[in-house]
This record gives C-alpha cells, sequence and structure tokens, in this order.
C-alpha cells in the first residue's frame, strides 16, 4: 500500500470477487475494510463510501462507524444531501452496538462529533440546522484517517491535492507546496511501484515515494505569522468549495472554531511531511498543538500532534541521510571519521527529542481522550524502533 496503492487494489478487489471459489466471512470484512481505506487514501472517494458501506453487509460491527466514514467520503466530493442522509442515520446504529455495555472507541469519538457539527456551527451560518453537513468543511473521514496512519502513506501527488483543498478553506492559509500552481487531480491510476534500491524507510511511517531535496527554497517561514493569505491557485479543490454560500447567508468562515483549526493544521502538517516540506509540516504541526488549550471537544489533536513532531523529527534526518548517500559514511581518514562522528551525533539529537515529544504526547492523550488507545500503540512501537535505532548505530 506504501509503493503501489493500485496494485494493493487489485489484489483486495480479487479477493473479493464474486466468482471466487472459496469465501471466509471474516476474511472478506477485513478485505473490504483494507479496500475502503486504501481507496480513501487515493481520494476515491465515491468508491470508498461504497466499500464503507459494503463492509454492513458482512458484519455486525459499529455500522454507525461505517456510515459515518461513508457520510464524510461524501462530503469530501461535495454530495452534502447524501452525507447528511447517512448521518442522521447513524445514532440509531450506534445504539444498537456495545461492549459490555459500553459505547465502542470510535463511537465515543463520532458521538463528540455530533456534539460539535450537528446544528449549532449550522445555526451560527445562518442555515437549516437539519442540514448541518453542510457546514462540515473538513472531511470526517480523512479526520478519522488520522488515527489509521493513511495520509503517511500516500503519493506526493495526493499530499499536495490534500493540503491546496485543506488552505483554501477560509480564513485561507499561505501555500506550502512549491509547485502551486500546476494542477493537482484528485485521483489519477498510475503505477507508484518502488524504484529498484529505493531503500524502506524505518519507524513504520513510511516516507513519501519520492521524499523532496531538503532546500530551503521549497519552506515557507518558520514563524507562525507567515500562515497569512494563500497564495491563488490554478485549479480549485475538489471537495467543499471554499466560502461556499450553501446554508451560509452569514458568510461566516469554512473554518470557526479552535477544534477546526487543530484538526486543519494537524491534518495540513502530516500532509506536508508526507511531501517532503519538513519546515513547513514542523510549523503546521506546532500550530495545531499550540490550539490544544482552546480545544473543547477533539482534545485528541495536541497529543497526535505531538506524536507527529516526533515522527518528523525522525523523517528529516533520515530524509537528509538519504539524500547524501550512505557511501560518505565508508570514507576512509579523517573525513569519513568526522562525518560519521556528525551522523551520530544527529540520530542521537534526533531520536532524545523525538523520544521527549512521544512523551509530552502521551501526557496529552489521558484515558477521556478519544481513541487514546491507538495513540498508545502507536506510541510504543515509535520508542521501541527508536531504541533498536540507537542500539544498532551504539549510541
Amino acid at each position: 500500500m506504501s509503493y503501489d496503492p493500485e496494485g494493493a487494489i487489485k489484489v483486495l478487489r480479487d479477493g473479493l470477487r464474486p466468482d471466487r471459489p472459496h469465501s471466509f466471512a471474516q476474511a472478506d470484512t477485513l478485505l473490504a475494510f483494507e479496500l475502503a481505506w486504501t481507496l480513501l487514501g487515493q481520494r476515491r472517494y465515491q468508491e470508498a463510501a461504497d466499500m464503507f458501506l459494503e463492509v454492513t453487509k458482512l458484519n455486525n460491527w459499529s455500522h454507525g462507524t461505517y456510515y459515518f466514514l461513508a457520510a464524510g467520503c461524501y462530503i469530501s466530493i461535495g454530495n452534502t444531501t447524501k452525507a447528511q442522509a447517512l448521518l442522521d442515520a447513524v445514532p440509531d446504529l450506534m445504539d444498537k452496538k456495545k461492549i459490555s455495555g459500553k459505547d465502542l472507541p470510535t463511537e465515543v469519538f463520532i458521538k463528540k462529533k455530533g456534539e460539535l457539527d450537528s446544528g449549532e456551527k449550522q445555526l451560527r451560518r445562518g442555515g437549516d440546522p437539519k442540514l448541518w453537513a453542510q457546514s462540515i468543511k473538513i472531511s470526517l473521514a480523512e479526520e478519522l484517517g488520522l488515527f489509521w496512519n493513511t495520509h503517511a502513506r500516500i503519493e506526493r501527488r495526493l499530499a499536495c491535492a490534500h493540503i491546496r483543498e485543506w488552505s483554501a478553506l477560509t480564513p485561507a492559509l499561505s501555500l506550502s507546496i512549491s509547485d502551486a500552481v500546476t494542477p493537482i487531480p484528485p485521483v489519477s491510476p498510475i503505477s507508484t511501484s518502488a524504484p529498484a534500491g529505493l531503500p524502506r524507510p524505518m519507524f513504520g511511517f513510511s516516507h513519501a515515494l519520492q521524499p523532496m531535496p531538503l532546500s530551503a527554497n521549497l519552506y515557507r517561514s518558520s514563524s507562525s505569522s507567515s500562515r497569512g493569505q494563500r497564495d491563488s491557485m490554478a485549479d480549485g479543490p475538489k471537495g467543499p468549495t471554499p466560502g461556499s454560500s450553501e446554508g451560509n447567508p452569514n458568510g461566516l468562515p469554512d473554518v470557526d472554531t479552535p477544534d477546526e483549526q487543530g484538526i486543519r493544521h494537524l491534518l495540513i502538517g502530516v500532509c506536508e511531511r508526507t511531501a517532503g516540506e519538513y519546515a513547513a509540516a514542523r510549523e503546521s504541526l506546532k500550530a495545531a498543538c499550540q490550539l490544544q488549550s482552546s480545544i473543547k471537544v477533539s482534545t485528541w489533536v495536541g497529543g497526535v500532534a505531538m506524536f507527529e513532531l516526533a515522527v518528523l523529527d525522525l523523517k528529516e534526518i533520515e530524509a537528509a541521510e538519504t539524500e547524501k548517500g550512505m557511501n560518505v559514511y565508508s570514507e576512509g581518514g579523517a573525513a569519513g571519521m568526522h562525518e560519521a562522528v556528525k551522523r551520530l551525533t544527529e540520530w542521537d539529537k534526533a531520536t532524545k527529542a523525538a523520544g521527549k515529544k512521544l512523551d509530552a504526547a502521551m501526557a496529552l492523550a489521558g484515558s477521556s481522550v478519544d481513541l487514546s488507545s491507538r495513540l498508545d500503540s502507536r506510541v510504543s512501537m515509535l520508542k521501541d524502533e527508536i531504541a533498536a535505532k540507537r542500539q544498532a548505530l551504539g549510541i
């Protein structure tokens, strides 16, 4: 899925063919679930919506979650009528499924999103509160995809499409990607097989297929004040229209609460990191962290943003090392020794900084925070990989 999404889609579809000689309900459910997420990562929103709904035919687990994800896909393609119909069905579906009388973790998240989104913002906009899907400008599926690490495994062209779309929402942000005037389609089925010899990235959170060079001219200023008005785009986003008047006669901005602002910064930051725009990613992720004290409902944002900053520390040094080439460390003499010591020093600094951020992420993600167990698992795995890296380097 990291290097050949089209190949992954084909394999998953083949496993679900109606004419397959054998079927196994649990396996079919997993295949359909993975296929839906892969299609979502490729911005193939209609197909993803169809597949999330298909999962409800294969098992009885949390149909409300799948309806919620499908609704997010319809928001991404601008079909708020279909999205609203699915969202309206979610509460009844969630009431039917509990674990030992308790709500499922994803459903706790969804209920809080419903409390945040259902009607209040639409009233501020001057629209019909029953049509509150019109007020959702950041896809619910993309938001939940942060917990499945969806945006860390996509191609640069798709990450750039996301950055454009979310930066264009009002109040608009400055655009970080260097190819700002190049049209980027939402979907283009191209081969993304990894080139021969491409090293497998460490830390379980893969780089974009072709990381951008670490040249300073690709980056924005690191000051928070630079996130002002974005540059004009050659092509508009393919999702909700920025500043749309649909259900918004009062002309409110698309993003008008600290919760929404934090989620937008977080999503953009992860996509900027995937696109190789490391300085911009650091700025966006820090902006998400800085909003934590103002966030009312989406209290998971700060912990996830801090975790993604830890990943960024490691990705940045890994990308710089890949760009430099490993052969520089095998040189003999004083020059080779200098580079080897410098490499160990940089890795020592980066892994220690990442470790501190992981501790901070866990401090922000208490048991009352939505889906904290998923973040806890990711933190634990990354700490293990950091320890293995330090051991391998002898630091």
